[in-house]
């Protein structure tokens, strides 16, 4: 019988089928239950005002008013005329007197009445106060206050301006907020999108509220209860989740484990779970790169070795000619007529040593992550005229011909002078050092104002790049064979002014084949905006 192949999402969906299924359980009864409650709960304005977009926008029809439990509400504009209604039934029991005798208890403002038996003159009956809370005092604040009688006469105030008698039904809606004997009503002011002020009124069931208030109780102590349920559900799937995943994987993870002790990696496909198969073979794949990059690191550490044996020998030549000179001084068997030579010899092969010396060390700064240029805008034309000017009259005096081309305009750029210096006297050093005298050096500079770049061409028409240098001449440590028998170096040079270039956002290129009448040519691309 063919075994079902592992699947993790196979695995996954199950539980989280189960766990879904729980939770939507568990949710929807307590859903069940506490709705129950609510069954016959009071609806109150704050039910409405919570659609506050639709109210400003007055788009006031698009209010789920059927939702709210026998409800309804009407909309007035600032002179308190009806501009819009949810059921006509409003229009029997509204109009557009009524809405000042209102509380605005959303908006913390409402009526208070309080009866009176004797204000001195023999009257009595109610006093009306329009109160609104004080958020920073925590108390009441009186707006307004009136005094009626019995038969609901203004007997004093002028918190009814025009009035001198209140209906029995206003008194009602004032006092107690009741429209009729089972609708209560309620009131918010509002502004529109566009700034109109807006009164709504909110017309509800008159129910108890000590009822909702039960009902809001109930339904938190059904929800609380269900928190420490939900939570032994969610302990008790993450459990069996963790066990089953810790199955599946547990033949990859006895293959690691053994790779690590033994470095040899097996595992048997049957036993992976399918989306894992592409992570297996790669995982596979990686450990035989890793392998190979192992071998590749002790090869590239044989080849420093040979590379540190090289640079010992390069050192080394003008150390043992300076050690045999300066012996030869020491024992006085230098001849009277040779000392200058003998001393000119030690102070060449003091400067090929430091030549080394430094290459090494400016190749060591360049290579090292933390190194920063000293970058600061200047006129790139001018700096290259001035290099030029010290550079034709060494070149001269060496018996070597300079042709120069710089485009006479200011070029503004950030570079670093000691390194583009460094950059042109590595070039033009090698071209020096490999070639015979006569041979004419070129500096070349041009602008392409289309891409914001400074072209620099460097070349000369000497004897040419040797095959073997030129295909891996940026490389460290790189020179020719002859090169190494004739002359010292360390091959540092082109590595350097890589770097150099690379620091700059530049690119340096090799050309070949060079164009007329260069034998050896080198283009490097800088940009203005580095």
């Amino acid at each position: 019988m063919k075994t079902k192949k592992k699947s993790i999402l196979r695995i996954c969906l199950l539980h989280f089928t189960l766990f879904s299924v729980v939770i939507i359980a568990v949710f929807f009864a307590t859903g069940q239950i506490s709705n129950s409650f609510f069954e016959h709960a009071l609806p109150i304005i704050d039910d409405i005002m919570k659609y506050e977009d639709k109210l400003k926008a007055e788009d006031y029809s698009s209010i789920p008013i059927n939702k709210m439990r026998k409800s309804s509400f009407a909309v007035f504009d600032e002179n308190d005329n009806m501009i819009y209604f949810s059921s006509s039934d409003i229009l029997n029991d509204l109009n557009e007197e009524d809405i000042k005798f209102i509380s605005d208890t959303y908006n913390g403002i409402w009526f208070s009445v309080l009866k009176f038996s004797n204000d001195g003159n023999g009257n009595s009956g109610y006093v009306i106060m329009k109160t609104r809370y004080d958020e920073k005092t925590k108390t009441d604040r009186v707006l307004d206050h009136c005094f009626i009688d019995n038969d609901y006469n203004i007997l004093s105030g002028d918190m009814f301006p025009g009035r001198t008698k209140l209906t029995e039904k206003e008194f009602e809606i004032l006092s107690k907020g009741i429209l009729s004997s089972k609708k209560n009503i309620e009131k918010a002011s509002f502004t529109t999108a566009d700034g109109q002020k807006r009164t709504l009124a909110f017309i509800s069931p008159l129910d108890n509220q000590s009822s909702y208030n039960i009902a809001q109780t109930r339904s938190r102590l059904v929800w609380l209860t269900m928190i420490p349920f939900l939570l032994a559900v969610i302990l008790i799937e993450t459990r069996f989740f963790v066990l089953h995943f810790k199955k599946v994987f547990r033949p990859l993870d006895d293959s690691i484990r053994d790779y690590e002790a033994s470095r040899h990696f097996n595992i048997n496909q049957s036993d992976v779970p399918q989306e894992l198969e592409t992570f297996v073979y790669d995982f596979t794949e990686l450990i035989e790169i890793l392998d190979r990059e192992k071998r590749k690191n002790e090869q590239a550490y044989k080849e420093k070795q040979r590379v540190f044996a090289n640079l010992s020998h390069d050192l080394r030549t003008p150390l043992t000619s300076i050690q045999g000179y300066s012996k030869a001084f020491i024992d006085g068997v230098v001849p009277e007529e040779k000392k200058s030579q003998y001393m000119k010899a030690i102070y060449d092969r003091v400067i090929d040593a430091s030549d080394i010396i430094d290459s090494v060390y400016e190749y060591s700064r360049l290579e090292h992550p933390d190194f920063m240029a000293n970058f600061a805008e200047d006129d790139f034309c001018e700096f290259i005229k001035e290099y030029a000017a010290e550079k034709y009259t060494e070149l001269e005096f060496k018996g070597y011909k300079m042709e120069v081309e710089i485009p006479d305009k200011i070029i503004l750029m950030s570079f670093d002078k000691i390194l583009i210096t460094r950059l042109f006297n590595n070039i033009i050093g090698n071209s020096v050092k490999y070639n015979d005298t006569k041979t004419t050096i070129y500096l070349i500079c041009k602008e392409d104002e289309e891409n914001k770049e400074v072209l620099i061409t460097i070349a000369d028409n000497g004897k040419g790049m040797p095959d073997d240098v030129r295909k891996s001449i940026f490389k460290p440590f790189v020179v020719g064979d002859e090169a190494r028998t004739k002359t010292t170096g360390t091959g540092l040079g082109l590595t350097i002014s890589r770097n150099i270039v690379s620091l700059h956002k530049g690119k340096i290129e090799f050309v070949y084949p060079p164009q007329e009448p260069y034998s050896t040519q080198f283009n490097i691309t800088l940009n203005e905006n580095n």
